[in-house]
């Protein structure tokens, strides 16, 4: 009861962080900005590989200039991280919140940055966008996104009173906003003039570090000043503030200064005897940065399935390696994230406990050299204990931190497929509503604005399931009232990896919307055509088999060519792939698509129509137009055992498929009693759960070898007038 009670809240954590435009805004700004930490990372890593002759080249090659090439790159990325997510965070707000003024939001964000940090007014230094200033430049661009927003709507009401016809409306716009960004640029103006008042400075990174630093002089550098230590970088973190720079003056005036003692009694023949130094916590806590992060990308390795969680490790391994980590802090997340919070906290704590307590009892030697922070791990612990079992301390801390990382791996993969579960099944449903009021609205609409991440995540994911063939056909068998088979149906299914088979009219839309049904329509049907000659060489008489196909699909004016080129790479002997498409469709289908489907006829491919019956007026359709079959709409079918109605449209609709000469298809049959009406009605052809749900292909075969449906030999396949008779 407890467990499932702590779930509940965690779970409320994790939703409300989820839902918050704020944290959704920086989290997707954190994303956006993952090329740069990752070029910036490795930039950093090829400027201090640790390996002496190394340094000596790059540093003398050309004068220096190969060097000071690598520090372009990294001044350009990590050097204004701070600049760019404020650009990032601010337009991912705008995106979710106001996509009408999207381009307002980071220019106004940047001047109140500027306004709110720069203090010599003579010369504007970058310093003021290096990382060290990251909590800074996501807390004012938050601030001004939210301000500017609200501003924004009051100004718009405003204007909307005092709207005049004939202006342009690009003037209107700037009129609109003019108010609104000036307000925001004093309000941080005001607050970096009360800043200084209070406080004597504007800046809160030296703020925070005089703060520190006089709380560590009453705390010490003993076991209580360590463990503070290593709690506030961490804690620090989870809110986007740097730990390591910001206690810097902490771990460079009073932790380095132990470890000046230690070389100092070293070279003099004594033993070392500080324990906590800047490089115990480099070396032994902070192995691949923050948080043990080599411990965290063990764990995902070992613990996660999600596609995102492996490439994150793939890319954030090797600068991990080299401890440079803000691409797993940022690209996980750890900031904001509930979940991650309680690990990564808690390994860097252990680590410390344990590393403290194998020096103290002698089973690894105090640090008495320092080593480039670059350092890798076991290379890094080996130099700066002078012993070997500096690494196997190194080795047996990164076991125990992959070990309690695990758990937490495991749980937020469990908590993201859940909540991404949840967000699929509440898009399904808006989908389905929307069907049924024939409301067709864009999935990147507002209607949606909610689900935009979900949307785009799938989209994604279709795209390189597409780019790999991932997308499957699942095949419904048609069979006739005397027990023998007519055709069979391809059903679109796509099995997500994390949220397994998805609505197929999701599928559908998500790959209209992003341009994708054209490759998804050529793949199915080349999917299709390899299906129905590998059941033409079982079957002994002509079979159909049916592919759904969209508008979109029918306009593409090479359509006809590639179909015919798939015709051509497949033998089907006497059976028939067909084409199927909706009522709708035929009845609202262009000059240009009549034309391809006549000339699609004019190949062999027969035409079924889907959902007729209900949706319009088409018997002059029919009248004109050939079909080798026509399904009647599924309401038909579920309504018709007690509606007397039904029943008299499925018998008009019977009557015309024998004097038209087209074969009459049921779906949706579920039960016997449902059969024998239609069968009564003179409708003989059926598809539904009664016989079989769509299966994969091989369990198609092996169920129509059990019912003999291929190799059975009919004596003489069944007409239409007979069928009728």
């Amino acid at each position: 009861m407890r467990d499932e009670l702590r779930k509940s809240k965690l779970d409320g954590i994790c939703s409300w962080l989820d839902g918050n435009l704020l944290i959704t805004a920086l989290r997707r700004g954190l994303i956006l900005a993952i090329p740069f930490f990752l070029i910036g990372s490795l930039s950093l890593v090829v400027a201090n590989f640790p390996i002496p002759a190394y340094q000596t080249f790059i540093r003398t090659f050309a004068d220096g200039f190969l060097l000071t090439t690598v520090h372009w790159v990294y001044f350009g990325t990590m050097g204004v991280l701070s600049l760019i997510l404020i650009a990032t965070i601010s337009y991912s707000y705008a995106h979710l919140a106001d996509p009408v003024n999207v381009g307002l939001y980071p220019t106004c964000c940047l001047v109140s940055y500027v306004v709110f940090t720069i203090e010599d007014v003579s010369n504007l230094q970058l310093s003021i966008f290096d990382s060290t200033w990251l909590f800074t430049a996501m807390l004012v661009t938050l601030g001004c996104c939210s301000l500017l927003r609200l501003l924004l709507r009051i100004s718009h009401r405003w204007h909307d009173k005092h709207y005049h016809e004939g202006i342009d409306l690009d003037f209107q716009s700037i009129v609109t906003s003019l108010l609104p960004i000036a307000a925001c640029v004093l309000v941080f103006l005001f607050l970096k003039v009360l800043l200084i008042t209070v406080t004597g400075s504007s800046s809160l990174q030296n703020i925070g570090s005089v703060l520190a630093t006089d709380l560590f002089e009453k705390v010490g550098t003993g076991v209580g000043g360590a463990v503070l230590f290593i709690f506030l970088i961490h804690f620090l973190w989870f809110f986007g503030i740097h730990g390591s720079n910001l206690l810097s003056m902490v771990s460079d005036g009073m932790f380095e200064s132990g470890m000046a003692a230690n070389i100092a009694a070293v070279a003099a023949g004594g033993v070392p005897q500080t324990l906590f130094t800047k490089t115990f916590f480099d070396c032994f806590i902070l192995m691949g940065g923050s948080g043990a992060t080599i411990c965290l990308l063990l764990a995902l390795l070992i613990g996660t399935k999600r596609g995102n969680s492996k490439r994150l490790f793939r890319l954030s391994i090797i600068p991990s390696l080299f401890n440079v980590n803000e691409l797993v802090l940022f690209g996980l997340p750890v900031v904001f994230n509930p979940i991650m919070l309680i690990p990564f906290i808690l390994v860097p704590l252990v680590m410390l406990g344990t590393s403290a307590g194998a020096m103290a009892l002698g089973l690894v030697p105090f640090c008495s050299q320092t080593v480039q922070w670059t350092t890798p791990v076991l290379f890094s612990g080996w130099l700066s204990t002078g012993s070997w079992t500096g690494a196997a301390l190194q080795a047996v801390n990164i076991a125990i931190g992959t070990a309690l990382y695990l758990p937490f791996i495991r749980l937020s993969e469990k908590y993201y497929s859940g909540l991404l579960k949840r967000n699929i099944s509440t898009l399904k449903n808006e989908i389905v509503q929307r069907e049924a009021a024939g409301d067709v609205t864009s999935l990147n609409g507002t209607a949606y604005r909610d689900l935009h991440e979900v949307i785009k995540l799938l989209t994604a994911d279709l795209r390189h399931s597409l780019s790999n063939s991932k997308i499957s056909l699942y095949y419904q068998p048609q069979f006739r009232s005397d027990g023998t088979l007519y055709g069979v149906e391809a059903l679109l299914r796509w099995n997500h990896p994390s949220a397994g088979f998805l609505y197929p009219p999701l599928v559908v839309e998500l790959a209209r919307e992003e341009g994708l049904l054209g490759q998804m329509g050529y793949q199915i049907i080349e999917t299709a055509a390899r299906a129905l000659q590998r059941l033409a060489k079982e079957s002994r008489y002509p079979i159909h088999l049916a592919v759904n196909i969209s508008p979109l699909q029918l306009e593409d004016p090479l359509f006809c060519d590639k179909v015919k080129d798939i015709l051509n790479r497949y033998d089907f002997k006497d059976c028939l792939l067909c084409f199927e498409i909706t009522e709708q469709i035929a009845l609202s289908s262009t000059p240009a698509i009549q034309s391809r489907i006549q000339e699609l006829r004019m190949l062999g491919v027969p035409f079924h129509m889907d959902d007729f019956g209900m949706g319009h007026s088409s018997m002059i359709y029919l009248q004109n137009n050939e079909f080798a079959a026509v399904k009647l709409d599924g309401r038909l079918i579920r309504d018709m055992v007690n509606n007397k109605r039904s029943q008299e449209i499925i018998s008009s609709i019977q009557r015309m498929s024998h004097s038209l000469n087209y074969d009459l298809i049921a779906e949706y049959v579920e039960t016997e009693e449902q059969q024998k009406t239609l069968e009564t009605l003179g409708c003989h052809i059926y598809q539904g759960y009664l016989y079989s749900a769509a299966l994969p292909l091989p369990e198609l075969e092996s169920y129509l070898h059990q019912k003999d449906a291929l190799s059975h030999i009919l004596p003489q396949a069944p007409t239409q007038e007979e069928l009728y008779l």
